[in-house]
């Protein structure tokens, strides 16, 4: 082989080695490239993740300072109107709303601005923000313009009184400029931008660096193709959350989060563009191809200082991704991370939050709330060994992993907590008394198959099983715990469906008239459950859930349709005629149709006057007691009977009877309980219905379970019994057999019972 031939060889083997080195080289870069960009679009996701975790608490301090207000107004009963707006004229001077107001129920509102003018008698009732307010307890405008030309933000917060019922609204309005200064946060060093949307796709909120102001929705701030837009709009109408690529309109490549809000079904989109993405890694890249052509060796160093780069960036990136910004440890997301390496059977996992932490804040404001969250979160840090870990997950609520299961450990260690927390607490414990409440899920061999949000959700749990008592609390996981969560949400899920099923039943407990040989005189129409795979659901299990989600009005017109229906044939048989009782719920007395319709279905259902029987409980009359005399007075105009249920219970007893027009009175059955004085206890009930018969109401014991007890309301004067010393509750049709046995039999009802 000759020279030229070698080094034509050798050349071409150089040549060929190099462009391998090259190819590789610019395959290793583009390889980088890719994984540099997902980094960059994880941080774009957990970016996003904490700027809509800094609105959510932006919110949710806004609602927790108006609930704690609402709670104060209802519990004092403030009911002046110039002594609201006087109050909350005070308040709104200490805290960042703009304008603070009262709306009764009729939404007739009296606002006061931060500038003390007082705008007076502003009609709320069609406005959103207030309708919504009243069906789910609080609520949050749309951005609107308000009297000065300002963008603001309503907030409704329902008011109710000690008794649960709702008394008026709470209004207060903030400047949208509160939440864009939240978007204004720094997205890729400013290259990105954030925006608040709704589920249309329209711009609520915008930055204060101004993007087009006449491009009012997404699709008119950039250019999206059509399968992207259909993925937006899905996204949109159905609460999801994703990333996607689209064109500016100055037509770059770029690259958005978006992320529902939790709140009013807004989103916050982030976009950012794709080069910002690449434009530290372009120019480094782009010098790196022209080193790599002229030497293997500056090659190497630069991919070194690339690593290392990298690193660094990934270290940032995991910072902003997995540290909570308020404390400095761990957030949510890196505990998720951490855990599953150090957790084991004998472990704990627990959950905490700081009772009235709320309340401090609206004494000492969110800096000094800020700094007890940073101290508590230094005292349990310092409480925990190397393989233990803990993190805030938001607000004032933690969660933790300690390498035990032992209960007397756990609780000498949450008393450390509460020792530490009182020290913190010295110079403002004679305004508020902080207190901890935190819940235990001791991590068992079967259960280390869990996920990790499965075991902070069983701690919490726990954790809520104790929230509402008094004073420190702590309590551990038990399967009957979970169950009950589980059977409450269940029902929950149920009901509406049920409703619509028919699985609601009437049942009836026969009323007696013992001053007339026993005679079955009518009955209360009660509502039972009747479910197709657990049998029959105990009231106790779902009237409250009804009351709390507002079907109880839906439950209280289909018991008492079922029972004209049924009175109907039975009068229609050419039977005797008898009373029928229907409970009525306080939410359906205050209907706008309340009299129309139960009006309508009596007349429907050709049932005479004198026949249907309305129960009211006494803690109806506790507000708006002048509207519920109308109401009693124009029931009895239209052929109801009116009974006031349950008295006894309350307190305001003998005043209702002074004013209120009613037909009959029902005894409670609190007075039918031991006492440790008989003889005050039937002195009191005697004179009761003595008085009762002198205001010329008849007279119902209800919750009799005696003999002895029928014979003494007998000789005291009580016209009627109603409990199981005759009766328990039965199906309509039992009871249809019940009063035609006594049609065929009238010797009268024997006590003890008829069994069912």
């Amino acid at each position: 082989m000759n020279p030229q031939t070698a080094q034509k060889k050798t050349k071409i083997a150089i040549i060929g080695i190099c462009l391998c080195f090259l190819l590789g080289s610019l395959g290793y870069v583009h390889y980088m490239r890719t994984q540099s960009e997902q980094d960059s679009v994880q941080y774009l996701n957990n970016a996003a993740a904490q700027l809509q975790n800094t609105l959510i608490k932006q919110i949710d301090g806004d609602f927790q300072t108006l609930e704690a207000l609402a709670i104060v107004i209802g519990e004092t009963g403030i009911d002046d109107a110039d002594r609201m707006i006087d109050i909350l004229e005070t308040i709104n001077n200490q805290n960042q709303f703009v304008r603070m107001g009262y709306a009764d129920l009729s939404g007739n509102a009296d606002l006061v601005d931060i500038r003390s003018n007082h705008h007076l008698k502003k009609q709320v009732s069609q406005d959103p923000f207030f309708q919504q307010t009243l069906a789910e307890g609080r609520s949050l405008s749309d951005p609107q313009l308000d009297e000065g030309e300002e963008w603001v933000g309503s907030y409704g917060m329902l008011i109710k009184n000690n008794a649960g019922e709702p008394i008026g609204v709470l209004i207060a309005e903030n400047l949208i400029d509160v939440y864009r200064s939240i978007l204004d946060a720094p997205l890729l060093n400013g290259e990105g931008y954030s925006l608040l949307v709704d589920e249309t796709g329209t711009v609520l909120m915008r930055p204060h660096r101004e993007l087009p102001a006449e491009k009012q929705t997404l699709t008119e701030l950039g250019q999206f193709t059509e399968k992207t837009l259909d993925t937006l709009q899905n996204w949109l109408a159905n609460g999801h959350s994703g990333s996607l690529r689209y064109r500016s309109l100055a037509g770059e490549q770029a690259i958005a989060q978006l992320i529902p809000l939790g709140v009013n079904r807004w989103y916050l989109f982030s976009g950012v563009p794709t080069a910002a993405l690449h434009k530290n890694y372009a120019k480094t890249s782009l010098g790196m191809t022209i080193i790599i052509t002229l030497a293997a060796l500056i090659f190497l160093m630069l991919m070194s200082w690339q690593s290392r780069s990298m690193q660094a960036n990934q270290r940032a990136l995991e910072t902003l991704a997995y540290q909570d910004p308020l404390t400095g440890d761990r957030n949510f997301a890196s505990f998720q991370k951490e855990v599953p390496a150090l957790i084991k059977s004998g472990c704990t996992v627990w959950y905490c939050d700081i009772k009235k932490f709320k309340y401090f804040n609206d004494l000492f404001g969110y800096e000094q709330g800020d700094a007890l969250l940073r101290d508590f979160s230094t005292v349990v840090k310092a409480s925990l060994k190397d393989d233990e870990l803990f993190c805030r997950v938001s607000g004032d609520n933690f969660a933790g992993l300690r390498q035990t299961a032992d209960p007397q450990r756990l609780a000498s260690w949450f008393n450390q907590l509460l020792a530490q927390l009182d020290q913190q607490m010295n110079e403002h414990s004679a305004l508020v008394h902080l207190e901890l409440c935190m819940g235990f899920f001791p991590v068992m061999e079967e259960e280390l198959n869990l996920s990790v949000n499965e075991m902070v959700n069983r701690a919490n749990i726990a954790h809520r099983s104790v929230k509402d008592q008094p004073g420190d609390q702590f309590a551990f996981f038990t399967p009957q715990l979970r169950a009950q969560t589980l059977r409450e949400s269940e029902l929950e899920a149920q009901a509406k469906k049920a409703l619509a099923r028919g699985e609601f039943e009437v049942y009836v407990q026969g009323k007696v008239n013992i001053q007339q040989n026993c005679r079955i005189v009518g009955g209360e129409c009660l509502a039972r459950w009747i479910h197709p795979e657990k049998g029959l659901i105990p009231p106790d299990q779902f009237i409250p859930l009804f009351e709390h989600n507002g079907m109880i009005t839906q439950l209280d017109r289909l018991m008492f349709e079922k029972a004209c229906a049924w009175l109907h044939d039975y009068l229609e048989a050419g039977r005797p005629p008898i009373n029928l009782a229907v409970n009525v719920s306080r939410l359906d007395l205050f209907q706008d149709d309340f009299l129309d319709w139960y009006t309508a279905v009596k007349r429907r259902y050709a049932i005479p006057d004198g026949l249907l029987e309305l129960e009211f409980t006494e803690s109806v009359m506790l507000k708006d007691d002048q509207i519920f005399l109308q109401i009693v007075e124009e029931l009895r105009e239209r052929g109801f009977i009116c009974s006031l249920d349950d008295f006894g219970s309350g307190y305001s007893s003998l005043n209702i009877l002074k004013n209120l027009p009613i037909q009959v009175l029902k005894l409670d059955i609190l007075f039918f309980r031991k006492s440790v004085d008989i003889a005050r206890e039937r002195i009191i009930i005697r004179n009761i219905l003595t008085m009762a018969h002198e205001l010329q109401m008849k007279t119902i014991a209800e919750g009799v379970e005696t003999a002895e007890q029928v014979e003494f309301l007998k000789a005291a004067g009580c016209d009627i019994v109603q409990g199981y010393v005759y009766f328990k509750p039965m199906p309509l049709a039992d009871f249809d057999q019940v009063l035609q046995a006594e049609l065929d039999q009238p010797q009268g009802c024997q006590e003890s019972g008829v069994e069912v």
